[in-house]
């Protein structure tokens, strides 16, 4: 046993040790302390630069949905989170390095790398399907476009829906490695797209020629005039099929379609003078006769002072074109202008004339009075715009765009 005087000793040694390790705590040197304020402003700093990097990327990103839709939602997703938490470091940069969460071990700093890791993961990986789709995918990509810049959903809005859906479709298979799949599918729907097109077209230039050509036939216009009926008709078929077949030959399409208008108005024309004449009473034909021999020979006086009244309407007017060249020739263009006056004014007077004649049945005499009346005054109109024309060119205008029909059934 150890005597008393060894315990004593022994307990006193125990108790030296205990105080010399029970010292007051080292207090950390202030180089220590600024060195770590260094360290976390870089990190606040690189933390700033990284989240405005992927603002400023992904603010116009929105055109890559069309290529991953599930990975671009998911991108976005988790960009919204990495951006809240940049949020709360900016508002108070000391917490860069504490817990984001109680319920999870991740400071604000590593959280916030960890979701652009993940963004910039999705990012990249849609940028791959891209340049894939952009290459794969290029034809059905340029036919959508034009279907857009022809506002083909203002025409026909589910048929356009349906063509959309299908075209998103096409970029999926690539997602999900089936290229092959993608391109047998473009080639199905770009037969779908195309005939979209052609009725797009159709419907914006043919269709409003149609649509005038059937009110004209409500109101007899075929039976008035079935020649001229009949040219217009003829016409707007011939459209239609220029259409199918090249739907974007524009310049064509336009100029046919305007010419075709014109021939419409024509056509009114024409009918409305067989109703003033077939209004004209029996035996009332002479005076009409006279007037229109008495309109001529002012026109043939004033420009030679020929009189060829001894002459049928049909060679009357032939003399009278042809002192018209001469007129042209010679240089009187003065002349040929007020003559163009004078005849556009007295056609406008005949017109008013027979529009107050009486109400009878028109016989043959009558409509070949029409005849050589029409045919007269065409070839005086032609002759003096044309000379008027060739003297003094003018601009032409484009004619003005077909308005857009108000509802389209498909």
């Amino acid at each position: 046993m150890l005597s008393l005087k060894h315990v004593i000793l022994v307990i006193s040694t125990m108790t030296l040790f205990s105080c010399a390790s029970t010292s007051e705590p080292e207090t950390q040197p202030e180089s220590s302390v600024v060195q770590k304020d260094v360290v976390a402003n870089r990190e606040y700093q690189a933390i700033t630069e990284t989240h405005q990097h992927w603002s400023q990327t992904l603010e116009g990103a929105g055109d890559l949905e069309l290529y991953a839709p599930e990975n671009y939602r998911e991108m976005m997703s988790v960009w919204k989170n990495a951006h809240g938490h940049f949020l709360d470091i900016r508002k108070d940069p000391s917490q860069l390095n504490r817990k984001h969460s109680m319920f999870s071990s991740e400071t604000y700093a590593v959280a916030f790398r960890d979701r652009i890791n993940t963004v910039e993961h999705h990012y990249k990986a849609i940028l791959k399907l891209k340049q894939q789709a952009d290459q794969v995918l290029a034809p059905a990509m340029v036919e959508y476009a034009y279907l857009e810049q022809l506002e083909a959903s203002q025409y026909f809005k589910y048929a356009m829906s349906s063509l959309t859906e299908e075209y998103q479709r096409l970029f999926e298979y690539l997602v999900i490695a089936e290229e092959d799949r993608a391109k047998q599918e473009q080639t199905l729907w770009l037969g779908r797209a195309n005939a979209l097109e052609v009725r797009v077209i159709d419907t914006i230039y043919v269709a409003p020629l149609v649509q005038r050509l059937e009110q004209l036939e409500l109101e007899d216009y075929h039976r008035l005039a079935p020649i001229t009926y009949a040219n217009v008709t003829h016409d707007i078929e011939e459209l239609g099929q220029f259409v199918s077949q090249k739907p974007r030959a524009f310049e064509e399409i336009k100029h046919q379609a305007a010419r075709i208008r014109f021939q419409t108005r024509r056509l009114e024309v024409v009918a409305k003078q067989v109703k003033q004449l077939s209004s004209v009473s029996k035996g009332q034909f002479e005076p009409i006769v006279l007037e229109m021999e008495a309109r001529l020979h002012k026109i043939s006086a004033n420009l030679k002072g020929e009189d060829y009244r001894d002459h049928d309407f049909a060679t009357h007017s032939e003399w009278i074109v042809h002192d018209i060249d001469r007129l042209k020739q010679d240089g009187r263009v003065d002349t040929l202008l007020t003559e163009n006056q004078r005849l556009k004014q007295q056609i406008a007077l005949l017109e008013q004339q027979l529009a107050h004649s009486k109400t009878f049945s028109l016989d043959a005499s009558a409509s070949a009075l029409n005849n050589d009346e029409i045919e007269a005054l065409k070839k005086l109109v032609s002759s003096m715009q044309a000379s008027q024309l060739t003297q003094e060119p003018q601009s032409i205008q484009d004619p003005q765009p077909i308005q857009q029909p108000e509802s389209i059934q498909e």
